[in-house]
């Protein structure tokens, strides 16, 4: 065996390197494209979402159908251990104007589920963000707050956010490369 004789200048060959190649930054999709579904398909990921994320002793259910009267809800959720229910309105839109958020409430409150209901969904595929919209969404929390009734907003900013949780969601309504691409090769 050959004896290999290093200078003393070597010993950096035997330390940690301190050049590192920086890896490239690839941000996941972070909103899903809720108006490419179908408003049909729309309501089914909302009412898959709310069974994912309901309790196990919960029921489920798609309101009416088309053409019905559904009273400004479009699913509800049942909590078997109160006489409350959780209720939805899906709504697949491009733009939602504050305009929109009173209707919805306000064709809410002439049915008879405001009665029975702790907690109104209101469900959009667009963002909700602009000022007007995010004023309108106070002013009707107020209004259903003196009812008893908890108002909560899932835009599809909120929605997208809440289905990075749920890739089987992602996968069944938007198939296997939004799931890669939104939830991650983990999913």
């Amino acid at each position: 065996m050959k004896k290999i004789i290093m200078s003393q200048n070597t010993n950096y060959l035997f330390t940690n390197p301190t050049d590192f190649t920086a890896i490239p930054v690839t941000t996941k999709l972070q909103t899903l494209p809720f108006n490419e579904l179908s408003w049909e398909n729309f309501e089914r990921l909302t009412l898959k979402y709310a069974s994912y994320s309901g309790k196990l002793d919960s029921y489920c259910a798609l309101y009416g159908k088309r053409g019905e009267k559904q009273e400004g809800i479009d699913l509800y959720v049942r909590n078997n251990h109160n006489e409350y229910y959780s209720v939805y309105q899906c709504k697949r839109h491009k733009k939602y104007s504050a305009d929109k958020v009173k209707k919805a409430v306000d064709e809410f409150l002439k049915g008879k589920w405001f009665k029975k209901t702790n907690a109104f969904y209101l469900c959009t595929s667009c963002s909700l963000d602009s000022t007007t919209v995010c004023d309108e969404i106070e002013r009707q929390f107020k209004r259903l707050k003196k009812k008893n009734i908890e108002l909560i907003i899932l835009d599809g900013e909120r929605l997208s956010v809440l289905l990075k949780e749920i890739p089987v969601i992602v996968y069944d309504f938007f198939g296997m490369p939004w799931t890669v691409s939104f939830c991650g090769d983990e999913a």
